[in-house]
């Protein structure tokens, strides 16, 4: 006699109930697995396609420090932990920052700079508030962070202004000052784990703290990419940073060093304290180098600026080879397209938030500069179309770049340290 036909009725069809009860609850469970495993494929094949869509998006996009995560947001209190001189002549300061919380400071980007607000007394009495960008001269790894200031005395000629923020942070700003500064930012930098062919650096003057920061992270991540160091300076008085770099191209294989002096003082000799007497050029910089492909990294004032990326697009070096980033108002120019033409039309211009109407007047380069003068406050930082700080929002009509500007903007801004109106024009200012 076998189990089931032991069972009573009542008890077969418990049993059978109970079997039915099983199976069913099996099939849900399956169903449950098959769906997990459909909605993990799902998410996969949505995940993937989520992340092409963004890397195409992204492509060519350099993000600054604080979008990648290194960085804060707004601005933070770093006190100044040190102050050096950099040159013999006194004119160039050194500031190395350190956070007042005690927290970590994030790495950086070479070639990156810091944006500092700061508030003073001006000559008149007046108390100002103002914005300003200064690249970290050193690697990404060092801390704390280091900036290296050139005091601008101004010109006879007024071709240059006294620089009120650099005298400001030469004559009054001491060890123990607590700056307020946002993250590092700025896409003109160089990928020290980046292999591949030569790298050049060109500077002019105190555009040699960005490269200095590059030239320094190549060296201490061990890169085995050969440097060309190019550097302009007036005399061998007014170098920042000459003996680390003197050093440099004296231990490490593959940094080659060239020294151009526009200014050389009676005890300078060509050969040894300098290589070249005058400035530094796309031509001098092929000739060295030769027909190889090499990445270019170019920064220094404007006219600088302007006659090398030039000259490098002229001796066939391709653009996307070519980066640079300027210092102070004079940036690099577009190749013209009747930019001084649409600068001399007579455009009105209104800043809605401070009530202010005004016919633009084209002896400004800038939009920048003209609300300055008109007594309208907008934040300026590089003031060469690099940091962002002075994007505004345009309520109506539309401006024309008249630099290449590196930072980017949202739709519906514009960075008018590097634009001018090419229509009537009504800024959110």
């Amino acid at each position: 006699m076998n189990i089931w036909t032991a069972l009573t009725a009542p008890q077969r069809l418990a049993l059978l109930l109970a079997a039915a009860s099983l199976l069913a609850m099996a099939r849900g469970v399956a169903r449950l697995v098959l769906s997990a495993a459909r909605r993990r494929s799902v998410l996969q094949r949505t995940g993937d396609e989520h992340r092409k869509r963004v890397a195409t998006a992204m492509a060519g996009y350099e993000p600054s420090a604080s979008e990648t995560g290194l960085g804060w947001e707004g601005f933070r209190r770093l006190t100044v932990s040190g102050k050096e001189w950099e040159t013999a002549s006194q004119d160039v300061c050194s500031f190395y920052l350190e956070p007042v919380d005690g927290k970590t400071l994030p790495d950086f980007l070479p070639g990156q700079f810091l944006t500092f607000r700061m508030g003073f007394l001006d000559s008149a009495g007046q108390e100002r508030h103002v914005v300003r960008c200064y690249s970290l001269s050193w690697g990404g790894a060092r801390k704390p962070y280091r900036i290296s200031v050139r005091r601008i005395n101004g010109a006879p000629d007024k071709s240059e202004t006294p620089g009120v923020v650099s005298t400001h942070l030469h004559d009054r700003i001491q060890v123990g000052a607590v700056l307020n500064v946002k993250a590092p930012a700025g896409g003109f930098y160089l990928d020290p784990q980046k292999d591949g062919g030569p790298v050049v650096l060109i500077s002019a003057g105190i555009g040699i703290t960005p490269l200095f920061s590059m030239a320094d992270s190549l060296i201490e991540s061990g890169s085995t990419r050969e440097i060309w160091f190019f550097v302009g300076m007036r005399s061998a008085h007014s170098f920042p940073m000459r003996e680390q770099i003197l050093a440099w191209a004296k231990d490490r294989s593959g940094f080659n060093l060239v020294i151009f002096h526009s200014q050389p003082s009676a005890d300078e000799r060509l050969g040894v304290d300098f290589d070249v007497r005058g400035h530094v050029t796309a031509e001098a910089v092929r000739e060295r180098l030769g027909q190889r492909e090499a990445d270019f990294y170019v920064c220094g004032p404007g006219t600088m600026m302007n006659s090398m990326v030039g000259g490098l697009e002229a001796l066939g070096i391709a653009s996307d080879r070519i980066h640079f980033e300027a210092f102070g108002p004079a940036s690099v120019r577009r190749a013209p397209k009747d930019v001084d033409d649409r600068i001399a039309n007579p455009y009105s211009v209104r800043f809605a938030r401070s009530g202010v109407s005004v016919p633009w007047d084209s002896t400004y380069d800038n939009l920048l500069s003209f609300a300055e003068a008109q007594g309208v406050p907008i934040d300026g930082g590089c003031r060469s179309g690099n940091c962002g700080t002075c994007a505004t929002a345009v309520d109506e009509g539309t401006v024309e770049y008249v630099a290449r500007a590196a930072a980017k903007t949202e739709s519906g801004t514009c960075l008018t340290c590097v634009a001018v109106p090419s229509s009537a024009l009504v800024l959110d200012a």
